[in-house]
């Protein structure tokens, strides 16, 4: 076996998620091994040893989404989400004011899109206040699911004006 250099993150979401990022080849099987005391939980209690063992998607596994915002110019600022069909959040990107976004190395299945007009800019979904008499920041949906296929570009335009 080779070591692999990696680098790992806690996620910025669940701080109960560790992201492990690698340069891996497409196509290869790879072995992840966690020695006793690498993991401790809540209650201090540690691990045994654990392997896991897994393998590379090749790169035509993967499919690409490719959206044009029409009239993004004229939002302050927007949130922008790619959720799977179980709303999970895939990716996320703040102060969008670029008129083409990519998205690649998608695993194949259906996802949605969404954006949300951050009025305040401060990089979150607010909502409403009744005693201030302020309604929740505006969230606009891609009109339809995008089903992501192996080895196919996506490309869609999506006019903000009209909704």
């Amino acid at each position: 076996s080779v070591e692999v250099d990696s680098q790992t993150k806690l996620d910025s979401v669940s701080k109960r998620q560790l992201n492990l990022s690698a340069l891996y080849n497409p196509g290869s099987s790879y072995q992840l091994t966690l020695y006793p005391g690498a993991v401790i939980n809540l209650f201090g209690a540690t691990n045994d040893t654990l392997v896991y063992n897994f393998e590379s998607y090749k790169d035509e596994f993967y499919g690409e989404i490719i959206i044009k915002l029409i009239g993004i110019d004229e939002i302050h600022s927007g949130i922008l989400q790619l959720v799977n069909k179980n709303d999970v959040l895939v990716e996320e990107l703040r102060n969008v004011s670029t008129s083409q976004i990519n998205y690649s190395k998608l695993i194949p299945g259906d996802y949605f899109l969404r954006l949300i007009h951050d009025d305040n800019m401060n990089g979150v979904w607010d909502v409403g206040n009744y005693l201030q008499r302020t309604q929740p920041e505006l969230v606009t949906h891609f009109p339809k699911p995008i089903t992501v296929r192996s080895n196919w570009t996506l490309q869609y335009e999506w006019n903000l004006n009209i909704e």
